[in-house]
């Protein structure tokens, strides 16, 4: 429509109380909320990037607002990206526009807020309070973030301090100073596994908020060249499908990194007493127990596959489906917290074993009890390098197995299954093959080849590591879709599919390797089988 038709329905549908671009569009109510054919923006996004200048047009940006709330349609509507008429207007820095819009969502919210909490047990000024709590604490649990985040910044430094004193003062003393200031938590056992559960939980919590916020906040940085801080703030960033990407190659990167490590280091355990000269130690293997259906020598390769496959399926619908735009607002956030339990609930193995608590006990204890001599005590100049590493490994320990954790690589490392499985695929000096055997005294069924080893080590990591890592890393975004009803049955299908594969405590048996002892016996147990 012209410009003087347009002036024509203003003047006329003023006079009833109504401004002629409502009455015009107030039949095409779609018009606010659909994406165009070919920007894929509505009306209200390309206003927020618009550089014009709004107060000499037909419709100023105000009364553009003003149009949204009198036709109710939602203004934080978003494109296939990921981002609403806000972020559009912070991405192009237009600090006003994006007030006035964050101001026009909170009002909406709180009106949907007090709607959500009217119950007719309570009186309206408690809903309105009840509501604005709601709305405060999903617009500020960054806060919380953030703190996380300054929290294990220092944590990495103090292993980087760690580090360097191991390389540059190895005597020990320079431990013990650096130590000293966190002996308090040697008390008790308790005190390790509460505050190994706190960081979990602070961890995630970060995490989460990080690819909540951080990726576009880093796109409109690196596209106007401009200060993180200096960007227009907006009532809340939405998940761009760009983070579940990036999550993806992030854990992609894990997988190579751990796997490729962990297998070199199995072989070559595996590979030392094959290639050991007489009269050298060799390390036998240790009893061990699966973990995953992968690592049971009872579970054939052809479940194996069906199993992996079922798994990668469900992956690729997952993936599919978290990829899809996310419009946040109050009820999303607090699915979205309460996603926090669920990611707990399906990291929980890999907690302190009693004897790296024993081990920090001792470690602490000294800290605490016992001075530091500034002195060497006579007929010793320090303290010898051994005693130094041993006493801090419990240390090391746990520091690498809390960075195992944090990128969910603990199910799929078992060394001890792996490196029995590998040293009993070489041949005894016989020119026999090796066989392991159950706590019953049940023979495995057949050797595996090493193509089979490295298939289900492959298998392994991918499911119980890529997988799994996806899966935490992005369920809050799973989660966050639909209502309460969806929330219990998403979290229900997610934990189902991590733990698809995993071994049961009824099922989970303990192999060993074949002694000649043990050989007879299963020799003559097979006999009487077939003479039965």
């Amino acid at each position: 429509m012209n410009r003087t038709r347009i002036n024509y329905l203003r003047q006329h549908c003023g006079r009833n109380g109504m401004d002629g671009v409502v009455w015009i569009l107030g039949s095409a109510p779609g018009a606010f909320t659909l994406l165009g054919a070919l920007s894929h923006k509505t009306v209200l996004m390309k206003a927020a990037r618009d550089d014009t200048n709004h107060d000499e047009a037909f419709i100023n940006f105000p009364e553009l607002i003003d149009l949204h709330k009198v036709l109710q349609a939602p203004v934080t509507t978003v494109d296939l990206d990921g981002w609403n008429a806000e972020m559009h207007a912070a991405r192009v820095l237009k600090a006003e526009h994006a007030k006035l819009l964050t101001e026009t969502t909170l009002e909406m919210w709180r009106q949907q807020g007090r709607d959500a909490f009217s119950f007719f047990l309570l009186g309206e000024s408690v809903s309105n309070n009840l509501s604005g709590f709601c709305i405060f604490l999903a617009l500020n649990v960054n806060i919380l973030a953030y703190i996380g985040a300054c929290f294990f910044m220092c944590c990495l430094l103090l292993h980087t301090s760690l580090i360097l004193c191991k390389k540059l003062y190895p005597e020990g003393a320079t431990f013990d100073h650096l130590l000293s200031c966190i002996g308090v938590f040697y008390q008790d056992s308790c005190s390790f596994l509460g505050v190994e559960m706190l960081l979990r939980v602070l961890w995630l919590l970060t995490l989460n908020t990080a690819f909540l916020n951080f990726p576009p906040e880093l796109i409109i940085a690196w596209e106007t060249q401009t200060n993180p801080f200096g960007i227009p703030p907006v009532s809340k960033w939405n998940p761009l499908p760009a983070t579940v990407k990036l999550i993806c190659c992030f854990c992609i990167i894990v997988l190579v990194m751990f796997g490729v490590l962990d297998y070199l280091d199995v072989r070559d355990k595996a590979r030392k007493s094959k290639d050991s000269k007489a009269g050298e130690k060799k390390t036998l293997p240790a009893p061990a127990s699966p973990e995953d259906r992968y690592q049971d020598p009872k579970f054939h390769l052809v479940g194996c596959v069906c199993v992996f496959g079922l798994m990668t399926l469900l992956m690729f619908i997952y993936v599919k489906v978290v990829l899809k735009p996310l419009e946040m607002d109050p009820k999303r956030m607090g699915l979205w917290l309460g996603s926090l339990l669920v990611q707990v609930k399906i990291t929980l193995e890999g907690t302190l074993s009693p004897e790296e608590q024993r081990g920090l006990q001792r470690l602490f204890g000294r800290q605490s009890h016992r001075p530091i001599p500034s002195v060497p005590l006579e007929g010793e100049s320090h303290v010898p390098i051994e005693g130094v590493h041993e006493r801090y490994q419990p240390l090391w320990d746990v520091m690498q197995n809390w960075y195992r954790w944090a990128c969910c690589m603990v199910t799929p490392f078992n060394p001890k299954m792996w490196h029995l499985l590998m040293y009993a695929h070489k041949r005894n000096p016989n020119g026999e093959q090796l066989r392991i055997q159950n706590e019953d005294g049940h023979p495995a069924e057949g050797q595996w080849p090493w193509w089979e080893i490295i298939s289900r080590f492959a298998m392994s990591y991918i499911s119980n590591g890529l997988y799994k890592a996806i899966i935490v890393y992005t369920l809050p975004l799973w989660l966050s879709r639909g209502g309460l009803a969806d929330f219990v049955l998403n979290a229900f299908a997610t934990v189902y599919i991590v733990e698809l594969d995993d071994v049961t405590d009824s099922d989970r048996e303990t192999w060993k390797l074949m002694t000649e002892s043990d050989k007879g016996e299963a020799e003559a147990f097979s006999e009487r089988a077939v003479g039965a």
